[in-house]
């Protein structure tokens, strides 16, 4: 989950479900991410889940082999899950931004986000991606 958005009572609600679905003895490691996977497929929870996360690096190589953003990708999301996982697979597959690598792959992810935000910006913001009835 990258983006969650609710009232106080909301809140109070979905804390007493997160709750409600820890197994006892979980493992100490277990983080609320796989707790909200759970509760993601459990009926009745009356829980509106959209898809408005990019949830990997929105970044490709062009024909040049430039790293640059997938605007296609980037369109009608409203944030990028910037994981541990999805970080370690643009770097080593090289389609992660160039940044100070100072504090790791890991601990560079808030400087590698404002790169994103920038790189969007510079990149998509103005660009007009085509769409199945403009062929």
């Amino acid at each position: 989950p990258c983006l969650v958005h609710a009232s106080r009572a909301e809140w109070d609600r979905v804390l007493h479900l997160l709750i409600s679905v820890i197994p006892e003895g979980m493992h100490p490691d277990a983080s609320d991410m796989i707790i909200l996977h759970k509760l993601r497929y459990m009926e009745d929870t009356d829980i509106v889940w959209k898809d408005t996360i990019v949830s990997r690096f929105p970044y490709v190589k062009n024909d040049e082999g430039e790293v640059v953003i997938d605007c296609e990708q980037c369109e009608n999301k409203m944030a990028v899950h910037l994981s541990h996982h999805a970080t370690e697979i643009a770097y080593f597959g090289k389609t992660h931004p160039t940044i100070d690598m100072t504090h790791g792959i890991i601990g560079g992810r808030a400087e590698t986000a404002l790169r994103v935000m920038e790189d969007y910006r510079e990149q998509c913001e103005q660009k007009e991606v085509p769409t199945a009835t403009d062929h």
